[in-house]
């Protein structure tokens, strides 16, 4: 189970970091860049899995994962969701059922590596998750709802709020992720407590009520499945 963990962790990490939500949100065509340094970034799977001919394997599953999720952009929203769907699942069914072809060694790997469990790698994996992919699935749902943050000046989308929302979002995520993984759950109330009361006197206005509960609501949700489902997995 852990090369499978190994190999999810890289795949995910590279939609952390080298995805555009662009893409997913708008059909915003994917950077060459962005696909190269995720396809460079495959290779550290060599390093970390072994023998030499599984972690070939792996690289193999996640070329084909990588052309998939960077290669096809559906122009349509609905296509859009379920096409990021797929990819978002497609690994996770890949590797699910699969046998230990190989336990972790120490060749071909950093010193480090046998220090690092496979608890870690499921802890790692589901907040990945929460950040990236939670951040995704919550602003496909606002612009499905057309529940968006407006400019009382322009009546358009306030992207300075948009954005804002974006960041509080990933912290208030990160922060219910691990009070779940530590069994400090009664914490939660605190956090939605301080982010409701800093959000008060804004809460008047109708548009915005439903943009911040709908999308708090959303963060608990996308925050909550993978550290129940970590918890329940290790």
């Amino acid at each position: 189970m852990t090369d499978e963990l190994i190999f999810l962790n890289f795949f995910f990490l590279g939609r952390l970091f080298f995805r555009e939500m662009g893409q997913s949100l708008f059909g915003t065509p994917p950077h060459a860049k962005n696909f190269w340094a995720r396809f460079l970034m495959g290779f550290l799977l060599v390093l970390f899995i072994t023998p030499l001919s599984l972690s070939l394997f792996y690289f193999l599953l996640y070329i084909i994962f990588l052309c998939l999720d960077s290669l096809i952009t559906p122009k349509a929203e609905r296509q859009r969701a379920l096409w990021y769907a797929f990819t978002l699942l497609l690994p996770f069914a890949t590797c699910i059922g699969q046998p230990q072809l190989a336990p972790l060694s120490k060749n071909f790997q950093f010193a480090v590596i046998p220090y690092l469990s496979e608890r870690f790698w499921l802890v790692l994996l589901g907040f990945i998750l929460t950040i990236k992919e939670g951040t995704i699935i919550i602003r496909m749902a606002l612009n499905n709802l057309r529940t968006v943050p407006f400019s009382e000046e322009n009546k358009e989308t306030d992207k300075e709020e948009y954005e804002r929302g974006k960041w509080i979002g990933i912290l208030e995520r990160t922060f219910i992720y691990f009070l779940i993984i530590f069994d400090q759950i009664g914490a939660i109330a605190l956090i939605v407590a301080l982010k409701s009361l800093a959000r008060f006197n804004e809460l008047n206005k109708r548009t915005f009520a439903e943009y911040f509960l709908i999308g708090s609501f959303l963060s608990l949700l996308v925050a909550a499945v993978p550290a129940v489902l970590v918890r329940l997995l290790w």
